[in-house]
């Protein structure tokens, strides 16, 4: 939003105060943060009731634990920024004084903005360490635990880079009428990094599907192993247990993901603050709703996806018992002195 003189920014800052439709936006926005808000606490209060993500692999645990990061980062700051543009508008602002600086408003806003990127560094880093763990699982239980750390670490970095040279503005103190991360410097910018997150989110996604059809593909055909070992064998059942919880999500986050990035990247291009700045605001702010809606769905399907898992795990202890693994194993042991 371009910077004007101070009669000017002062009317328009009192034009975006008395716009009822903007503050309905923020408020539509905020219920919709509440239950994924919600879902978040529930998933982190009840994860040592879980069976199956227990036994699970550390570098995958420490990939979910890092997406329930950045969905709580995201989520936290939707309902912080929210309330704070309501209770501001509402009740600690009159006449002229509504007004924000750049810095101020990237600290109440920037972060949502901010963690977008961070969702399609956190698939992509899905599917890498799924690939690694299924396609290379010698090379990758040699690895350890540096596989999960190095790409953690990568991510964040690679993240951080991306936001400071998407977001990053000249004048940070600078006055806006309303407050927004996206200001006329770096609004081209934000529309670019948005269009090119939706093809990338799209191949991740067929890589997700593919490896998955592959892996798939492997488990029905009868392999005989050389080196069968118990760590072997736990590579295995917890590549069928993770390759059963992320296809699911990530279909689920992607179908949202890209329906948000086809529609805030069409709604950037075809309107803006030019044509009716407040309209414009209104609108992104329900744009984005879309994604809080798909971050609660995810997490609900996260939520359903342990749960069956459970019952199966249940299910198969009452039929099999231990004495289904153990048979299993010296059946692979037969086969590798064969």
């Amino acid at each position: 939003m371009p910077e004007m003189n101070a009669t000017v920014l002062c009317e328009e800052s009192e034009e975006y105060r008395m716009y009822l439709p903007l503050r309905a936006s923020e408020a539509v926005c905020l219920l919709l943060a509440v239950p994924a808000f919600v879902l978040l606490v529930y998933t982190a209060a009840s994860r040592k009731e879980r069976v199956v993500t227990s036994s699970l692999h550390f570098n995958f645990k420490l990939l979910l634990y890092n997406i329930w990061l950045i969905v709580a980062y995201q989520v936290l700051f939707v309902i912080f920024s929210c309330c704070y543009m309501l209770v501001h508008s509402t009740f600690w602002s009159y006449r002229c004084s509504n007004l924000f600086t750049v810095w101020q408003c990237f600290l109440i806003r920037g972060p949502v903005l901010w963690a977008i990127p961070a969702m399609t560094l956190a698939h992509a880093a899905a599917l890498l360490e799924r690939t690694l763990a299924t396609r290379y699982s010698g090379d990758y239980e040699k690895r350890g635990k540096s596989v999960g750390i190095t790409t953690m670490i990568a991510m964040w970095v690679v993240g951080a880079v991306i936001d400071y040279n998407i977001f990053a503005v000249d004048n940070m103190f600078g006055k806006l009428a309303y407050c927004d991360a996206t200001v006329s410097e770096n609004q081209e910018r934000v529309k670019k990094m948005l269009t090119c997150l939706l093809p990338i989110e799209l191949l991740i996604t067929a890589g997700d599907i593919g490896l998955w059809w592959i892996n798939r593909r492997d488990q029905k055909q009868t392999i005989c192993y050389t080196d069968y070992t118990l760590s072997k064998s736990f590579q295995q059942s917890e590549n069928y247990l993770t390759s059963r919880l992320v296809l699911p999500i990530s279909l689920v986050h992607s179908s949202f993901y890209m329906f948000y990035l086809a529609v805030t990247s069409s709604f950037r291009s075809s309107f803006g603050y030019d044509s009716d700045p407040k309209a414009f605001m209104v609108g992104l702010s329900l744009v984005n709703g879309i994604l809080t809606i798909g971050l609660a769905v995810c997490i609900i399907t996260y939520l359903w996806c342990l749960r069956k898992m459970e019952n199966d795990r249940r299910l198969r202890e009452l039929e099999h018992g231990s004495k289904k693994n153990t048979e299993i194993y010296f059946k692979m042991l037969n086969c590798q002195i064969k």
